[in-house]
């Protein structure tokens, strides 16, 4: 019985007899290299690399006809390795009505929206990214996805070296007064440091097969550190110091008995809450000491005025991505209210909550609490290593978005990781529930055959 409830969870791919059918890993590289940088090519954005022009506000996703149509190539390619599994992928929407939500619910803002055309496409580009999420975490061996996403990472962070070294009228952030930000492929230092800590998370969790891969693996995480402190991005230091805890406590957790394990959570839970009281009445001097201020450099502010934006449409919202419209339409109001351009909300909750309303932001509320009912479920002496990379997933999502914001955005990698979380995490859990199901039945199905011999 012991062995069990204790047996790792081997999951069953659906690509076990049907190999063939798979991309090859040069494939999924680099799809998933082209979400990391939310499908803009970076040479392409120079001209907009400029105080000036990270004054403006935020471009539409797709970079105008030449991106659209590259949107469609990617999504092609897509769509032509899901089809095969297109039984599989129903039945995980399906399953996951949640998130058969968040797919359909964008596009169907355009019926309000405040640019319909823009929500339409955008709406329609989301489906492509949740139809690729769905398809990496239900088809793809999640082994394998984090033996891509560990090798997405290194291409991406020595990329990015290169442009910061080499052609730094592209890899440096010059849209701050600062300089000497990198922000490599990606279209600023945040962006960059935002998605390098996420290509972190699966080389964490990877497991080396070999001396050799473990050697590379410390390399490409050494790689991907640097890139993060290069950036100069506080908000991810901190972030990533973080993470590096959260990791090792993780695995220490998993190490441990149930009751052992809920006692140290406990004791973890008052020392959290202590130090984040600690944390509050100091602030103000912890961020002067990081360069930064109490208004958190201007997003309380727009905080302040979106927030009231939003009171006029709380359910609704102004339509998928079609909030920030410059100086037309209520985006306007905030603009005017603070007295400076911008076309980004620095807060993923309040993003989701102005363009999708009350509606939108409860459909993602509710796939994070199920991810992290499903997750204590999951976290099991013996469990996968992808377990772990879905719990820091889970948890660094909504961390991440209180001054950023990637929730529910198109061609994301941040965003696709996290529904691969979700469809991983709902899964694995069914899986385990069955086994502790049928390890429970498994004496009573013996004691039902001796009574049967005995009569």
């Amino acid at each position: 019985m012991a062995t069990l409830v204790h047996e790792p969870l081997v999951r069953p791919a659906v690509s076990a007899a049907r190999e063939d059918l798979q991309p090859p890993t040069f494939v999924l590289v680099g799809m998933c290299l082209y979400f990391a940088v939310g499908g803009l090519i970076p040479f392409t954005n120079a001209a907009n690399n400029t105080a000036l022009g990270g004054q403006g506000v935020m471009a539409e996703t797709g970079g105008g006809p030449s991106g659209t149509l590259i949107h469609l190539a990617v999504i092609g390619v897509a769509l032509y390795y899901a089809y095969p599994f297109r039984k599989q992928l129903r039945e995980t929407f399906l399953g996951l009505p949640v998130i058969l939500g968040l797919t359909m619910w964008p596009i169907c803002t355009t019926l309000w929206s405040q640019s319909p055309m823009t929500t339409f496409k955008q709406g329609l580009f989301l489906i492509a990214s949740m139809l690729f999420a769905v398809y990496l975490g239900r088809v793809v061996d999640q082994g394998r996805l984090l033996r891509v996403l560990w090798i997405g990472g290194t291409i991406a962070a020595v990329s990015s070296a290169v442009l910061a070294v080499l052609v730094p009228r592209v890899g440096i952030d010059n849209h701050t007064e600062r300089g000497g930000e990198w922000q490599g492929i990606f279209t600023g230092k945040n962006v960059c440091a935002m998605t390098m800590l996420f290509l972190l998370m699966p080389t964490l969790m990877v497991k080396p097969a070999t001396p050799r891969e473990r050697a590379l693996k410390y390399v490409s995480c050494f790689l991907i550190l640097g890139i993060i402190v290069m950036t100069q991005s506080r908000t991810a230091w901190l972030i990533t110091i973080g993470l590096l805890a959260f990791s090792a406590v993780l695995h220490l957790l998993g190490r441990m008995a149930p009751k052992e394990r809920l006692l140290v959570i406990l004791i973890m839970l008052v020392v959290a809450a202590a130090l984040g009281l600690a944390f509050y009445a100091i602030s103000d001097q912890v961020l002067a000491l990081a360069g930064r201020d109490s208004s958190l450099s201007g997003r309380k502010e727009i905080w302040a005025a979106l927030w009231l934006s939003i009171l006029k449409r709380p359910v609704l919202g102004y339509g998928y991505r079609a909030f920030w419209l410059g100086l037309t339409g209520e985006s306007a109001n905030v603009i005017i209210a603070i007295d400076w351009v911008t076309g980004y909300a620095h807060n993923g909750f309040l993003a989701v909550w102005s363009e999708l309303g009350g509606v939108g932001l409860v459909l993602f509320l509710l796939t994070f609490f199920k991810g992290l009912r499903d997750a204590a479920t999951c976290f099991y002496l013996g469990r996968p290593s992808y377990v772990d990379w879905y719990i820091t997933t889970l948890i660094f999502l909504p961390i991440y978005n209180y001054t950023e914001a990637n929730i529910m955005f198109p061609f994301q990698l941040i965003w696709v990781l996290y529904v691969v979380t979700c469809v991983g995490l709902d899964r694995t859990a069914r899986e385990r529930r069955q086994m502790l199901a049928a390890a429970k039945s498994f004496p009573a199905i013996r004691a039902n055959r001796g009574i049967v011999k005995a009569a």
